[in-house]
C-alpha cells in the first residue's frame, strides 16, 4: 500500500472528433434503491473519502471473477465516491453498490459502462459521451452531490488506451461538458495517461523499451499537462507536496513507486484530480494506492478534510 498525507497549515485524433452541439446525455440511477440502505449510509457526516478502481470487467489479470475480493478490498474504506471502470453489463454492478451501501450512476461506453458509485443519490446527473471518429466510444458521468459544505461536482470517466491524441481530443469534449459542475469538482478516473516526472530518468526509459518492444506508442505527457495548464491539481502530487504552496516543485519530483504504479504496467494511469477551487479550500489530503490481485489496477484512494 502507498500513501500520501498532506495536511494545509493554512486554515492528429483532435481534428477527427465528431462536432456535438449537444454533448450531455442524461445518466440512469440503477442498483441501489434507497430504501435498502442502511442509515448509517445516508450523507456525509465526516471528512469526504473518493476512489478510483478499474474492475476489468470484474476479472482479475488471469481472468478469474473478482467481485468478492472487490468488495472485501473496498468495504472496510467506507468510501463516499467511488467511480469504477470496465464495468461490463451484468449483476455484478448491483452486487457491490449494494454490498458497500452506495447508489450508482451509470454512463454508457464502449464494452464497458463507467459508473459512479455516491453514498447519497446526485441532485443531478449526466453523461457526456466521448465520441470520436474511428476510436471506441468512451464517456464521463457527471454529477452534483450536496454535501454539508454544499454542492460537490464529481466526473468519472475512462480515456481512450491508445494514442495520445485520441486523449487529447476526448478531454476537448470533456472538459466543455464540465462546465456546468461547480466551482469544487473532483475528476476521477483511468485516464491511460502518464506524467513524465513522475518518474526517475532511467525508469522513464525502461517504459518506453517496453513500449517499443510491444509497438505502442512512446511515452507522452500531453494529456496531464493539459489538465496542469487548465488549473486542475493532482491530489496524490497534492498530498506529497505536503501544502499547496509547494505544489508546483513537487510536480518535478520523481513519486515514490507506492503511489507511481497504479497498474500491472507498474506506471500511473489512474487519477484523482481537484478543481483549484477545491483545492483552495483543502485542509488535508490523504492518498492511499491499494496493493491487489482483484484486479490488473490498484485503487487509488484519497481522503478529503477540511
Amino acid at each position: 500500500m502507498g500513501c500520501g498525507v498532506w495536511q494545509n497549515r493554512r486554515s492528429s485524433a483532435a481534428t477527427s472528433a465528431k462536432p456535438s452541439s449537444a454533448p450531455l446525455r442524461t445518466g440512469a440511477v440503477i442498483a441501489a434503491e434507497e430504501a435498502s440502505l442502511p442509515d448509517a449510509h445516508r450523507g456525509y457526516d465526516r471528512a469526504v473519502r473518493v476512489g478510483t478502481f478499474n474492475v476489468h470487467s470484474w476479472a482479475d489479470a488471469e481472468g478469474r471473477g473478482n467481485v468478492d475480493r472487490v468488495v472485501r478490498l473496498l468495504a472496510p474504506l467506507e468510501l463516499d465516491v467511488l467511480a469504477l471502470q470496465e464495468v461490463t453489463r451484468g449483476g455484478e454492478l448491483g452486487r457491490v453498490a449494494r454490498a458497500l451501501g452506495l447508489h450508482v450512476t451509470t454512463a454508457p461506453a464502449g464494452w464497458g459502462i463507467n459508473a459512479l458509485l455516491t453514498r447519497t443519490l446526485p441532485t443531478s446527473a449526466n453523461a457526456a459521451v466521448l465520441d470520436l471518429r474511428g476510436v471506441e466510444l468512451r464517456s464521463a458521468v457527471l454529477a452534483v452531490l450536496d454535501t454539508p459544505r454544499g454542492p460537490l461536482g464529481v466526473c468519472a470517466t475512462h480515456l481512450a488506451h491508445e494514442e495520445e491524441e485520441s486523449r487529447m481530443a476526448q478531454l476537448g469534449q470533456l472538459l466543455p461538458a464540465m462546465a456546468g459542475l461547480p466551482a469544487e469538482t473532483i475528476l476521477l478516473g483511468d485516464l491511460n495517461a502518464l506524467r513524465p516526472t513522475d518518474y526517475a530518468r532511467y525508469r522513464w526509459a525502461e517504459i518506453a523499451a517496453v513500449r517499443a518492444r510491444n509497438y505502442w506508442e512512446e511515452p507522452r505527457g500531453e494529456l496531464v499537462a493539459a489538465l496542469d495548464a487548465h488549473g486542475w491539481i493532482d491530489l496524490p502530487r497534492l498530498s506529497l507536496a505536503g501544502e499547496l504552496s509547494r505544489y508546483g516543485a513537487q510536480l518535478a519530483q520523481p513519486m515514490p513507486p507506492s503511489l507511481a504504479q497504479t497498474c500491472r504496467f507498474a506506471t500511473r494511469v489512474d487519477y484523482a484530480w481537484a478543481s483549484a477551487g477545491l483545492a483552495a479550500t483543502l485542509a488535508s489530503v490523504q492518498v492511499e494506492v491499494l496493493a491487489t490481485d482483484a484486479s490488473d489496477h490498484r485503487p487509488v484512494v484519497v481522503t478529503l478534510g477540511w
